[in-house]
């Protein structure tokens, strides 16, 4: 009656005392509820019987926490007489109670006692503790409960939610079949934290390209937006480049034309975005280090560009205006700072017919109010001047010698042989450059054997080459005689193959490249050489041959986006920025020594 009266007045510690006096004697003192009977699986003792209604009546009282503890004590001394369903059950009810008060300390206790292989309970204890950790972000605790359920999968994604961007790859490292799941997250962390490059690495990974050229072309908006065209180019440039990377080996004959086209007008874009950055900066700067020269070539690269037809437009036969008016220009290019700059600077080279006709273009533009009394002016002063372009500034093409109009509409190419001018991207100067292509029997390792090799013609027997002496051996002694020019061994064979097809060309016809057999790669001296092997981003884009027909005019290349510029601009400003100003890549100046191509298995051409 004592230990009722005490229960039901839950001074637990009386009756607890009083329990253990009537046990003394042999008596048992009170009764078990069924319900609890049968959740203790049978009989138990008198004080696991309290400690279970104590519990009971701290969880009515709304003191959860207390409840819990009572409920992990009960448990423990079920499981330490061999009741280990019945204290799975008490475990659960302790682990739920601390789960809703959030006491992750009392929580991790029950967790570092069960066993997920004992009983079904201890795993559905650890799976609800591992949410809870992670709800509350206590990510040692979590961490050590997945390690207990040895769920190597969710741990990874627990790094991933924590940003242990290390342990994670560490983690995958040691199980390669979960290595995929990362780099996607890894991807967006990286976009997040403006580390664009990086996520452009990951999304490859994860086998979404289509996210990495979703990032691109909204990072180009937003340059373009805020007047960064150079990063513009750079980012359209890229996005040319991962458009091809994206496309599978296997794919259908129909989506290598359309995926080409839309490459070759992502390049043509970024091109344009990279020459008009100089532009802007010239009209908007108080200040330019730019030669009047620069200005005018950049001008007219861009003017002639946007007159042309785009690869869009060509695949589908349509013809460039007759006016050379461009009809669609980039977002943020302005024709009017174009013009500007392109008739200031003919007017002021001597370029007076070309003068004329950009300032009649401002004419259908919105001219700046400031600008006005400046175009007046000088279309007062070219009425002075003879309706004639100086010859000086006309492009000569280096391949069938042809003298090109300032403007033309054939995409900045010549206009005899069609041959493209090759552009200094520091100036847009042309470049002495012919390109060629190997027959197409050579194989690529090949044509670079016979490139590597020392040219015949330059040297004699023996000696060194070119130095006009010939060793020999007569009459059993040496000899060095003076070598006397023979004109068979001085003929260039290049230049011979290039004169040949001059020979056959028609103008206005489509660019066909000039094709050289083993004789004359052999015969070209290595130094001359450039090439731009575009096949490293896709096996569906062309490696491309160039040789320099003056070389007193040092060329360098960039070996990341196959830019070409005047050695000497190129090292000004390599030296200031570390990197190339096209494609913002360091330590990617070509060299034949250190080229290699890409192993495939197909020809050359």
């Amino acid at each position: 009656m004592a230990v009722q009266m005490f229960t039901d007045l839950k001074m637990w510690e009386e009756a607890k005392h009083w329990a253990d006096q009537g046990e003394k004697n042999g008596t048992k003192l009170i009764t078990l509820d069924d319900r609890e009977d049968e959740a203790g699986g049978g009989a138990m003792d008198t004080n696991q019987g309290l400690l279970l209604k104590q519990a009971a009546s701290s969880e009515e009282d709304g003191d959860l926490r207390s409840a819990g503890e009572i409920y992990y004590r009960a448990a423990g001394d079920m499981a330490n007489q061999g009741e280990v369903k019945a204290a799975a059950e008490k475990y659960k009810l302790a682990a739920d109670l601390f789960m809703k008060t959030g006491a992750v300390d009392a929580l991790m206790e029950v967790v570092r006692v069960v066993d997920p292989n004992s009983d079904k309970n201890h795993m559905i204890i650890l799976q609800n503790a591992v949410k809870c950790f992670r709800k509350l972000n206590h990510f040692l605790y979590a961490k050590e409960t997945l390690l207990k359920l040895d769920a190597i999968g969710e741990l990874i994604s627990l790094f991933m939610e924590s940003q242990r961007w290390e342990e994670a790859f560490h983690l995958s490292q040691q199980h390669p079949q979960y290595a995929a799941q990362i780099h996607l997250p890894w991807a967006e962390w990286l976009v997040r934290n403006d580390r664009f490059e990086e996520a452009k690495e990951a999304y490859a990974k994860a086998g979404r390209t289509d996210l990495a050229l979703k990032m691109l072309k909204t990072l180009t908006g937003n340059s373009v937006q805020q007047k960064r065209y150079r990063e513009a180019a750079n980012r359209t440039w890229n996005l040319a480049v991962e458009t091809m990377r994206g496309l599978p080996a296997d794919c259908t004959p129909a989506q290598v034309p359309q995926s080409m086209l839309e490459y070759e007008t992502l390049c043509r874009t970024a091109n344009l975005y990279y020459a008009y950055s100089f532009i802007q900066d010239y009209i908007e700067e108080p200040f330019t280090t730019m030669m009047p020269e620069q200005v005018f070539h950049i001008a007219l690269y861009l003017w002639n560009v946007l007159s042309s037809s785009t690869p869009m437009d060509a695949a589908k036969g349509i013809q460039p205006g007759k006016n050379q008016a461009p009809k669609e220009v980039p977002l943020g290019v302005s024709r009017m700072y174009i013009l500007f700059a392109l008739a200031k600077q003919a007017q002021n080279l001597g370029a007076f017919k070309l003068a004329r006709t950009a300032f009649s273009r401002t004419e259908h533009l919105v001219v700046p109010a400031l600008w006005q009394p400046q175009i007046d002016l000088a279309c007062l002063g070219l009425r002075s001047k003879p309706y004639s372009d100086s010859e000086e500034l006309m492009s000569v093409c280096n391949r069938c010698m042809a003298t090109n109009p300032l403007l033309r509409t054939n995409n900045d190419a010549c206009t005899n042989c069609s041959h493209p001018f090759i552009r200094t991207f520091l100036g847009f100067e042309v470049l002495p450059l012919v390109e060629f292509a190997p027959e197409i029997d050579i194989m690529q390792n090949e044509v670079l054997d016979l490139i590597k090799r020392e040219p015949s013609r330059r040297g004699g027997g023996g000696g060194d080459p070119g130095d006009g002496w010939r060793e020999g051996r007569q009459g059993g002694a040496d000899t060095l005689m003076m070598d006397t020019p023979v004109e068979d061994e001085q003929t260039d064979l290049f230049v011979q193959r290039v004169l040949d097809a001059a020979s056959c060309i028609l103008p206005g016809a489509p660019y066909q490249v000039v094709r050289v057999d083993r004789e004359t790669l052999a015969d070209i001296p290595p130094e001359e050489v450039f090439i731009v092997d575009y096949s490293r981003f896709s096996p569906f884009l062309p490696t491309k041959y160039y040789r320099s027909m003056i070389p007193d005019i040092p060329v360098t290349l960039c070996k990341e986006c196959g830019q070409f510029f005047h050695q000497e601009t190129w090292e000004l400003e390599y030296l200031k920025t570390g990197k190339c100003p096209y494609c913002e890549a360091v330590d990617c100046e070509w060299s034949l020594l250190d080229f290699e191509f890409v192993k495939r298995n197909d020809a050359a051409a």
